[in-house]
Formats: structure tokens, C-alpha cells, sequence
């Protein structure tokens, strides 16, 4: 089961990414506000686990017209992600979108300058899919009308990448993340840095270690149904890439 299911897909440079943000609250229904609460008292009681309920931007609608994506982006917290698509996510099928937070979140398919895909092994310290190989990314925060700004900006924390050692991103791919009904943006981000540097330059604070894949379609296969624990979003971006490859090939 790949545990994601396509929602767009294209090839778009940053500029093609069109934001709408007017940054209007959701508000979760009342009834399922104990709920929420509940499920925030659990994961804040993880021994080990360190949350902060900052603000994040909503996914509250999305289409592709012509060669652009269009985001329409509100505002929603943590908490409100913890206690609804982590905790709930089957309130989308008994209530529809709105009984969820849906935070838009950010991945790379980073590509090596050595020809590895490139993802993190998740710290154990973390809330969600400890222990398994994930993207580099994150969940892009309120008030930011630049969500490709935002995954440059975490390829920043957690792997020290800057803008000059980026040599080409464009976006491929809007997905759901079908264990927390979440919407993840994929970027193809290649670099400059090879796989001995990248390792140097993991910030262990998220990820613990690093998984790599030689971006070849063989082993990307083979690693799709390898022995490696996969975050849905880590599927994804396996078959972005490789989808990618067999158009250019």
C-alpha cells in the first residue's frame, strides 16, 4: 500500500507557484474541541518528546490552471494538526475538511551531487513517524506567502543547504499524506554537496541518520519495497522521482 494518493502534479518553478494567503483562522467544530485537547495532553505527556503549538498555514484550496499552481493558504496551529489530522484523521470521512487542521507541509526529493536520493531517518524525539526514513522538510508556517522560501528555509536547518548549493528545484507534485489525511507539496531539489557532505551537515536534532537510494529507477524500485520503514511522503517522493525519470528518459 503506498499510503498516499496524488492530488496534482506538473513541473513548476517557484514562480509558477501562485499564493493566496488571506490569513483566515480555522476554527475546529466544537464538538470535536475535547477531543483536540485530549490528544494534545497525550503527546505533550511522551517521555522525550518536546512540542510547541506555533501557527501554521492551512491548505484550504488548491488547482492548476494552465502552467501554475494555484495554493490558497489560511491559518491553523500545532495543536490543532496534533489533535486532528495526527490524532483523527478519519474525521475527514464522518465530518469533511473542515473537522482538520490540514497544515500544507513541504518535501525535497534531494538528489545528491553523487547521484543518491537523500532523506533522514526521524529522531525518536519526534511526535511523528519516529525511526523512519522521511524527507527533508517541514510544515510551512503562517504568514509566509512563499512556501518554495519555506522548504529552502528548512533544507537550511536540517541539512545547512543555502541557496547557492541548491542547483535546481521546481515543484512535481501536491500529494495526501493518507495516515494523517495531511497535504504535502514535493519539490526535485538537487544540490552541489555529494552524499559524505550531506552527511556532515545533518543537523541530528530532527533526524538521527541518514538513508540514501542510487537515483537510478532499479533501485529506487527495489527500495519502494525494501526492508527501510517509509513515511508515506518518503513513498511519494520515491515515485515522483521516478515517474520524473521515465518522462526524460
Amino acid at each position: 500500500m503506498s499510503g498516499f494518493r496524488w492530488l496534482a502534479r506538473g513541473s513548476w518553478t517557484a514562480a509558477q507557484v501562485k499564493i493566496t494567503a488571506p490569513g483566515v483562522r480555522h476554527i475546529l467544530p466544537a464538538c470535536l474541541q475535547p477531543a483536540v485537547a485530549a490528544a494534545w495532553a497525550t503527546a505533550l505527556a511522551r517521555p522525550g518528546v518536546h512540542l510547541f503549538d506555533g501557527q501554521l498555514a492551512r491548505l484550504d484550496h488548491w488547482s492548476v490552471e494552465s502552467d501554475t499552481l494555484h495554493l490558497a493558504l489560511g491559518v491553523t496551529s500545532y495543536h490543532d494538526f496534533v489533535g486532528s489530522n495526527a490524532a483523527h484523521p478519519e474525521w475527514a470521512a464522518a465530518y469533511g475538511r473542515t473537522a482538520l487542521a490540514d497544515p500544507l507541509g513541504t518535501s525535497a526529493a534531494l538528489v545528491s551531487s553523487d547521484g543518491q536520493l537523500v532523506f533522514g531517518v526521524r529522531s525518536p524525539r519526534v511526535a511523528l513517524y519516529p525511526g523512519m526514513a522521511h524527507p527533508f522538510g517541514g510544515t510551512c508556517e503562517a504568514g509566509q506567502p512563499d512556501v518554495v522560501g519555506e522548504l529552502r528555509r528548512e533544507l537550511a536547518e536540517e541539512i545547512h543547504l543555502d541557496t547557492a548549493d541548491i542547483t535546481d528545484l521546481r515543484v512535481v507534485a501536491l500529494v495526501e499524506d493518507l495516515t494523517l489525511s495531511q497535504p504535502e507539496l514535493i519539490a526535485l531539489v538537487h544540490c552541489r554537496w555529494d552524499l559524505a557532505a550531506l552527511t556532515r551537515r545533518l543537523d541530528l536534532d530532527e533526524h538521527g541518520a541518514l538513508w540514501s537510494v542510487p537515483a537510478t529507477p532499479a533501485a529506487v524500485r527495489a527500495a519502494l519495497n525494501g526492508s527501510q520503514r517509509l513515511t508515506p511522503v518518503t513513498r511519494a517522493v520515491l515515485r515522483c522521482w521516478l515517474d520524473h525519470a521515465e518522462s526524460t528518459s
